[in-house]
């Protein structure tokens, strides 16, 4: 699937391809607590994005949780992401600026679960 990204206050657009492992049954309609999940899921990133970190999908055991990290350059134009040693997604919320609004209720690690589970 081809997604089109846009930076707030940033005339940068960029367009990517986004795997789909899963196409959900076009008569499903999601319910009030899933779209909760999904605007979450795009407020934990953007929080992520504004903190200067990059997310990468999970290589670990808990494939639920993505992989938080910083770009790093190495040479002259050589960019190396590294992985953010003892992340938690749950401590997004304290360091978050603004304040993060979650309108699912529930908890960033919790938000992600739910997430890979849709």
């Amino acid at each position: 699937m081809r997604a089109m990204l846009v930076l707030v206050d940033n005339r940068t657009m960029s367009s990517v391809y986004v795997p789909v492992s899963r196409l959900l049954d076009r008569r499903a309609v999601l319910g009030a607590r899933d779209r909760a999940v999904f605007e979450d899921v795009v407020t934990l990133t953007i929080a992520a994005a504004n903190a200067g970190l990059v997310v990468h999908p999970s290589s670990g055991r808990d494939r639920t949780q993505p992989e938080v990290g910083t770009l790093v350059l190495r040479g002259k134009r050589r960019w190396v992401w590294e992985a953010r040693e003892g992340w938690d997604w749950n401590d997004i919320e304290s360091g978050a600026t603004p304040p993060l609004v979650l309108k699912s209720g529930l908890r960033p690690r919790a938000i992600w679960r739910r997430f890979h589970a849709l």
